[in-house]
């Protein structure tokens, strides 16, 4: 599992912040393209290419008291703000230097992980369980200081509510052989906002983490002949494979 949490960090950040690191980049100018899962609302206005379902289905191999873990994770987009202090009063402003440091307003991200269970293929069988999720708005400061202790300016990082539901159900196929759906939606409520502005309501490099005890996953891309069909009926949307 430590390997396949190494590749998840991968994939989480793939594309966050792309060489050269600089924010004039030509190639950070569009930043968070992969893994989006958009508010309903907006995705509904634009259409398919900005999505807001994610679906996981994938084959598996045991029996009913086979457990199945199941993780989503992805990136929060958080708005960075640079304030100068003047005076009592906090000036924002586009790039402020403390010391030998230059800070810039810029996007940032906070991950987020949903702990959606453990749960017996049993439990899941005809009566599939879902989770909520809701994460609330928030901000938090940071003071810039000098070398000699003075405080300068603050950095003000600031997220906006996430709303949506990660649902999680199973059926047998014959003796032994199950397809388990895993399904993502974001129902964070839309103000008609653009993409730049959307995107910090939106679930970035979004990915499920699929754990099995007592059975074992069969690949979609190479199964063996008896269960061919079955993967072929696999319906993966905005995800892989």
């Amino acid at each position: 599992m430590d390997t396949t949490k190494k590749i998840a960090e991968a994939v989480l950040y793939e594309g966050y912040l792309l060489w050269p690191y600089r924010r004039s980049a030509r190639k950070n100018q569009q930043r968070w393209t992969f893994g989006g899962v958009y508010p309903r609302e907006y995705s509904v206005a634009r259409g398919e290419d900005d999505p807001w379902i994610m679906q996981t289905q994938c084959l598996m191999q045991g029996d009913e008291e086979s457990t199945i873990e199941v993780n989503v994770r992805f990136l929060h987009v958080v708005e960075r703000k640079v304030a100068k202090k003047t005076g009592e009063a906090l000036q924002y402003v586009d790039e402020l230097r403390v010391g030998g440091e230059l800070y810039l307003s810029w996007d940032e991200a906070a991950e987020r992980e949903i702990a959606v269970g453990r749960f017996q293929l049993s439990e899941l069988l005809g009566s599939p369980k879902e989770v909520e999720i809701d994460i609330p708005e928030g901000s938090r400061q940071e003071p810039l200081v000098e070398l000699t202790g003075g405080v300068v300016g603050t950095l003000v990082r600031s997220w906006r509510t996430l709303r949506g539901a990660v649902e999680v159900g199973a059926e047998c196929l014959r003796d032994g052989a199950f397809r388990v759906t895993v399904r993502i939606t974001n129902t964070t409520p839309w103000g008609g906002e653009d993409r730049e502005s959307t995107l910090r309501q939106t679930f970035v490099s979004t990915h499920t983490a699929l754990e099995v005890e007592g059975g074992g996953f069969v690949s979609l891309m190479d199964p063996p002949e008896d269960l061919r069909e079955a993967a072929e009926g696999c319906g993966n949307v905005k995800t892989w494979p």
